[in-house]
């Protein structure tokens, strides 16, 4: 129903169209547009989907491309007595796609390690770390680190951050896209010139998500630009059996200044 109401309309204009530019905003900036069905199948079956935040960003001559390198990958294990393996696997799958450590490194998600990590800006980004969002103030996102350590938005990309090198910021953890989509946490990034941010709506199945982010790094490292990664990765996931389930690789946009 959604999917005839928002796009039936123009249906057959989008017949043909590999990427689809959606300039929107609050609070239809929040849907999960990959879900809609419109002529009996997901949008994102048929569609690399780019949300546009509306931000104007510099042209820098030396901005890399996403697949030259320079990947830099933080991980934490979370919080609690036991602490997780799963981002620890999550970085090192990524970086494997890149060649290993001659293309980019991986960095345990600590307070000391954020200016190295980010210092000269990565071409690509990738944070897989649990996260949480306190929905009235932005701020308070966090990479969860430890149970009394959360790392906040403002401590891990500071208005002085320099990111004009940084193509893509990967978030691969629940909420990771804040609120209220192109208009929250993709937003406070492409202030700080990061082109593209992939990330995540709600709560997110950890293998799955493990799943689209390797799918999409592979494309990356391939030569695709993110939204047309991210769709390869969804229809990918989308296939296997067990994580068909709209739950499973909706919750992940690509969001483009």
């Amino acid at each position: 129903m959604l999917g005839q109401t928002l796009f039936g309309p123009v249906a057959s204009l989008l017949r043909g169209m590999r990427q689809l530019n959606l300039f929107t905003a609050r609070p239809i900036a929040a849907l999960p547009f990959g879900a809609p069905i419109l002529e009996g199948v997901p949008l994102a079956m048929r569609h690399s989907l780019v949300v546009r935040t509306g931000t104007v960003l510099p042209e820098y001559s030396d901005r890399p491309s996403p697949g030259s390198g320079a990947l830099r990958v933080l991980y934490s294990g979370g919080q609690g007595e036991k602490p997780l393996s799963g981002p620890q696997v999550e970085a090192q799958a990524v970086l494997s796609l890149y060649g290993g450590p001659s293309g980019g490194q991986i960095i345990e998600l600590r307070r000391d390690m954020i200016g190295p990590a980010l210092t000269p800006a990565p071409a690509i980004l990738h944070i897989a770390a649990h996260s949480q969002v306190r929905e009235d103030d932005l701020a308070v996102f966090c990479a969860t680190r430890a149970e009394d350590d959360p790392i906040g938005m403002d401590a891990l990309f500071p208005p002085s951050a320099d990111l004009r090198g940084t193509t893509l910021v990967f978030l691969s953890g629940c909420d990771s896209a804040g609120h209220s989509g192109g208009t929250s946490l993709a937003a406070w990034l492409h202030e700080r010139d990061v082109r593209h941010v992939i990330a995540a709506h709600w709560l997110v199945d950890d293998a799955a998500a493990t799943e689209i982010a390797i799918r999409t790094h592979r494309a990356l490292a391939s030569g695709s630009e993110p939204p047309g990664a991210l769709a390869f990765a969804t229809r990918q996931v989308y296939d296997i059996v067990k994580y068909s389930s709209l739950r499973f690789w909706v919750a992940f946009q690509c969001y483009t200044a």
